[in-house]
């Protein structure tokens, strides 16, 4: 049984930087951001420069109705010009980051962000964000236990 099917948090383990920011684009619990230059949540990638305040992860906001399935897919999607709730987790964090559907993860396997926000196996061209904590090979968009390297 996986991570994500136990848990109901983004935020697995560690302490990180919590915000809440105003999204500039529609994201999903899960999803890796940045800010753009006007302070609001823009998918990250590690082909764009972040422009302030480093790599943040969508979390759920369960005052709000958005938050994560038991099977551990994600309920819910932020809409643009909402508050979204975001964790900024440092090296060792562990957290549930969205896996790209396709994706066939390994535990130990290094995880790189897409121009999507969302997390696929390193090929060695990006650099690796996370570290995969569990095995894992989605038919669809899937949480994936993980830990910020």
């Amino acid at each position: 049984m996986s991570k994500a099917d136990t848990c109901h948090t983004v935020m697995v383990k560690g302490n990180p930087v919590k915000g809440e920011y105003s999204s500039a684009v529609i994201v999903t619990v899960g999803m890796v951001v940045q800010l753009d230059s006007l302070y609001q949540l823009a998918l990250s990638s590690v082909a764009t420069p972040i422009y302030g305040g480093g790599e943040q992860v969508v979390t759920e906001a369960p005052e709000r109705g958005k938050g994560i399935y038991s099977s551990g897919t994600v309920e819910n999607t932020y809409a643009v010009g909402e508050h979204v709730p975001t964790i900024a987790p440092y090296s060792g964090c562990e957290v549930l980051a969205l896996l790209t559907s396709g994706q066939t993860i390994t535990r130990g396997g290094l995880l790189e962000v897409a121009a999507t926000g969302k997390v696929i196996a390193a090929a060695g061209t990006n650099v690796a964000k996370f570290r995969a904590l569990e095995s894992l090979s989605p038919s669809q968009d899937a949480l994936i236990w993980a830990m910020r390297v």
